[in-house]
């Protein structure tokens, strides 16, 4: 469940980020979000973001990561995983895209590896972060679709 709140919070931010939807700047991203690889993604190779429809980019990743989340994974459904990054991958080409897959599938990973007991990770909501939303900046604004809970 911590990953999934995360994952729903900056999804949410960056998505109010990158439409002006909001008053956030990258400094408050990184406070809220320190040391977050999956910020990272996002703000790496900006140049790459704008040369594709990032609202549907961020959508596609965000529904990728809903589909597999907070629960037991198969052999299979692993299998499926790794055929999906390779898909997003030949269809977008472009490296901001592969980095926020990437990330969302080490995310994964992560929560695999927590759920069996491999790796004591817990993450708590910071300082500015809340468990609902992000950053408390910011209301859900007209125009901002927010993304949803990640179960």
């Amino acid at each position: 469940m911590v990953y999934q709140v995360l994952v729903k919070n900056l999804f949410n931010d960056m998505f109010a980020f990158f439409n002006g939807k909001q008053t956030m700047d990258l400094k408050t991203l990184a406070e809220t979000y320190p040391d977050e690889p999956l910020l990272r993604a996002f703000i790496s190779g900006l140049d790459q973001a704008l040369s594709v429809p990032y609202n549907d980019v961020m959508k596609q990743c965000y529904a990728f990561y809903k589909k597999y989340n907070g629960r037991e994974l198969s052999e299979e459904e692993w299998r499926d995983i790794v055929d999906g990054v390779q898909i997003y991958n030949q269809k977008w080409q472009n490296t901001w895209c592969r980095g926020l897959i990437l990330a969302l599938l080490s995310i994964l990973e992560k929560e695999d590896k927590d759920r069996k007991g491999k790796t004591p990770t817990e993450k708590h909501p910071e300082e500015g972060e809340t468990e609902e939303g992000g950053t408390k900046e910011g209301e859900i604004e007209e125009g901002q679709q927010e993304m949803d809970t990640a179960a």
